[in-house]
């Protein structure tokens, strides 16, 4: 999909509101963890990376890196009838650190962002139309906080030093109206 034509008004929907959602939690994860010094220069850490594309298994990942994926899309109609609609996405933070208490925090960091209580002030975040040089707020993705869930991946995963991954999954809702997203 992308734009939709609804009784004369047009919509963002389908992948690209998909992917807007995506960068724009992106934008305000990277916003939050600003505000908490994560980016701070003289931190005895190597700085945090965001990336959103999957990597294939001969890249390398540099230490403390934070990817964002989509893993799952579920849209239906809200209200049978209307032209209100639901997506609900499966989304995975994976967090590639270069030690056990860079994980500690960057993981309890990220989690409490997500639910609201640290760097931003609610489970929600404004879903920009970054396709603008002055992105518009198209509404708010709600993020579910009773569907987070973290673990720790053990394994021997070849890089050419030694990290831990740790994964972060929960569910976004977006809810919008036919022509005003």
């Amino acid at each position: 999909m992308g734009q939709h034509q609804g009784h004369g008004l047009t919509e963002l929907a389908g992948g690209l509101r998909a992917r807007l959602l995506r960068d724009s939690l992106i934008l305000g994860l990277k916003n939050a963890m600003t505000v908490l010094g994560w980016f701070n220069p003289g931190r005895s850490h190597l700085p945090l990376t965001f990336y959103y594309v999957e990597q294939e298994w001969d890249v390398e990942i540099r230490p403390n890196a934070v990817g964002l994926f989509v893993t799952y899309v579920e849209s239906f109609e809200t209200e049978v009838g209307s032209n209100l609609h639901t997506d609900r996405l499966s989304m995975r933070l994976e967090l590639y650190v270069e030690s056990s208490a860079v994980a500690a925090q960057a993981k309890g960091d990220l989690v409490a962002i997500l639910q609201g209580r640290s760097g931003w002030t609610q489970a929600s975040f404004p879903i920009y139309d970054l396709r603008q040089a002055t992105p518009p707020v198209l509404g708010y993705g709600q993020i579910g906080t009773e569907t987070i869930q973290t673990s720790h991946v053990t394994g021997s995963v070849k890089r050419s030093f030694d990290m831990q991954c740790h994964i972060v999954s929960f569910e976004v809702q977006d809810t919008y109206m036919g022509g005003v997203p």
